[in-house]
């Protein structure tokens, strides 16, 4: 009778937790917090998700927010919580461009002792 759906939204790809909050909503203190996501279908749209009345709604907000902040600042290793590897950081890419270097020096002087 009554429709029932369960949506599950990586953290990760949270964008922003909009809160909305109309006239009657807020006569009864009731917020409605809209997930956007990152990859949503329609930008400025109705969002990937939304929740209506968590209790104490901008302490949650906040909350979430903050949890994935701190997954940006890195507790994924190097996985960006969608199963993909992520980018080499710059840092990653010194060391592999020194080892290269190392590598091309090495091989130059093996070269050199050949001829």
């Amino acid at each position: 009778m009554f429709v029932k759906t369960e949506k599950t939204i990586l953290l990760t790809r949270i964008q922003d937790l909009g809160m909305i909050q109309g006239p009657l909503m807020r006569a009864f203190g009731i917020h409605k917090l809209k997930i956007e996501t990152a990859g949503q279908s329609a930008p400025g749209g109705a969002g990937e998700a939304a929740l209506i009345g968590v209790v104490d709604a901008q302490s949650f907000r906040d909350r979430v927010l903050r949890l994935r902040n701190s997954l940006e600042t890195d507790t994924l290793g190097d996985h960006d919580g969608l199963g993909q590897t992520r980018p080499p950081r710059s840092a990653d890419l010194s060391d592999i461009h020194e080892t290269l270097k190392r590598i091309e020096n090495h091989l130059k002087r093996m070269s050199d002792i050949e001829s």
